[in-house]
């Protein structure tokens, strides 16, 4: 049996299907310690059946990626990996650094578990908030944020990551799997298997013309890992690997993204998820799966025996 043919076959069939499904809707149980507002080294743990994500405010009210576990109880993130927030804006054409407190943090319990953490930033004012949720079952945990101008008057926003995290390989070495769209002409390669080396960089761009699914794989020797996924149609996921089975991934609009903001408007950066699985690659996207048929699809569908129609 040719393993990797399989393996395309099968993440080809899953992930088309979920690109299709999040564009066209244009697009975790947990537990968590509410916080008294304001206090600084906070924790909060989300977990579904596969994944296990703890969020955490520094003393320097930075927020952090402090653990992310799969089933096999490998810490992915080594250390708290911290998460990147929008950095600069600019007023009137002129740029301003951001400098962002942490405010308080929501726990909603209404359809699994979800956190918001909310940050503020001084002058000008400007509102951050970070939304983490996990849902009974299989699947990744999702993460949206929302940027708030409330200066009283228009500013200009640049790019705020909707994934970043630094994962360690617990072997010392994994490789990245990656899939072609195949967006007008065909892809002969079509599933993408690249070695986790020191120096390694990638850049998936994604388009509606040939580019990349929004989806990512990191995988250690075929028996564990992570997935990251972003659902907006254009973008871009980067990695960067300094060392040998350590690697970087971002997942977001793009380093030349920007967009004005006028006074009390609201934007939604495009929500991403990031999942742990234990098994091979083929067990990381029917766990996937699950979570799209259970959360994504519309329940008009879900209710429709011949569904999926493929």
């Amino acid at each position: 049996m040719n393993i990797m043919n399989t393996t395309s076959h099968a993440l080809r069939r899953c992930l088309t299907a979920w690109v299709v499904l999040l564009s066209a809707t244009n697009l975790v149980a947990a537990r968590g310690e509410e916080p008294a507002a304001g206090s600084a080294a906070q924790r909060w743990t989300l977990t579904t059946r596969d994944t296990t994500l703890t969020l955490g405010i520094g003393a320097d009210q930075s927020l952090c990626l402090c653990e992310l576990r799969g089933p096999d109880g490998w810490n992915w993130t080594g250390a708290a990996s911290p998460f990147p927030l929008l950095d600069r804006i600019a007023v009137a054409g002129t740029p301003v650094a951001l400098h962002w407190t942490y405010r308080d943090a929501a726990i909603d319990k209404s359809d699994g578990q979800k956190i918001s953490l909310t940050f503020t930033n001084a002058e000008p004012a400007m509102e951050l908030m970070s939304v983490w949720q996990a849902h009974d079952g299989p699947g990744p945990v999702r993460h949206t944020m929302f940027i708030t101008n409330r200066s009283g008057q228009p500013v200009t926003i640049y790019e705020q990551e909707s994934l970043a995290v630094r994962l360690a390989s617990p072997a010392g070495a994994a490789h990245v799997w990656y899939i072609s769209n195949d967006a007008g002409v065909p892809d002969e390669t079509g599933v993408y298997r690249d070695a986790l080396v020191a120096g390694y960089r990638k850049v998936l761009q994604i388009a509606e013309g040939q580019n990349f699914i929004p989806y990512a794989v990191v995988d250690a020797g075929g028996s564990q890992g992570v997935y990251i996924g972003w659902e907006w149609s254009i973008g871009r996921i980067a990695l960067a690997c300094d060392t040998a089975g350590a690697v970087t991934l971002q997942a977001g609009n793009g380093d030349e993204f920007k967009t004005d903001l006028g006074a009390d408007e609201t934007f939604e950066v495009p929500p991403g998820f990031i999942g742990a699985y234990q098994g091979d690659l083929d067990d990381a996207a029917n766990s996937l799966h699950q979570y799209l048929f259970n959360h994504s699809v519309p329940e008009v569908l879900r209710a429709d025996p011949t569904f999926p129609k493929v």
